[in-house]
């Protein structure tokens, strides 16, 4: 799905990033509720991340009765890869859903004023899965990136077996 708004620039209402994200996460069988965590994209442009807070606020904070899921970005880290972007979130999506540690945004100091979620800001943080203690432990991550103004979303459904079972 691409909204056509503009080869670089994604339409700042975020909707169109919004409905790609319902998209991926109704395919995944799940629902707002069940994700744990998201890793933005968040490239630090005025665009770019305007629509995707819009996006995140409207998904994962109006549309859902539980509190927002953290919001966590990895180009603090690693710069911004380009095409490998979305390939570098899969990847941390699926070593944090490991050993159930969500890493933090590193170099953000200053949060934009729409943000409604929180964002792991300082240092990493445990998933916190004692919540999901019924017969398997489960971590549930969407993973969201855009590229070109061209969204593409996953969700990433995970299940270890709890201690002893």
């Amino acid at each position: 799905m691409a909204d056509a708004h503009h080869p670089s620039a994604p339409e700042r209402s975020g909707r169109w990033k919004a409905e790609v994200l319902r998209q991926a996460i109704a395919d995944a069988g799940l629902r707002p509720e069940d994700i744990d965590a998201v890793i933005a994209h968040a490239s630090s442009t005025p665009k770019g991340d305007t629509a995707e807070i819009r996006a995140i606020n409207a998904v994962y904070v109006t549309e859902r009765t539980a509190s927002p899921p953290p919001v966590v970005s990895l180009k603090g880290h690693i710069g911004h890869p380009g095409a490998a972007a979305g390939a570098m979130g899969l990847i941390t999506s699926v070593l944090g859903m490991a050993d159930g540690t969500l890493p933090h945004t590193a170099g953000t100091r200053y949060l934009d004023a729409e943000i409604d979620f929180d964002v792991i800001l300082d240092r990493p943080r445990s998933a916190g899965l004692a919540h999901r203690r019924d017969q398997r432990s489960r971590l549930r991550w969407a993973e969201r990136f855009a590229d070109r103004a061209t969204h593409l979303s996953r969700s990433i459904a995970f299940t270890r077996p709890t201690e002893g079972a």
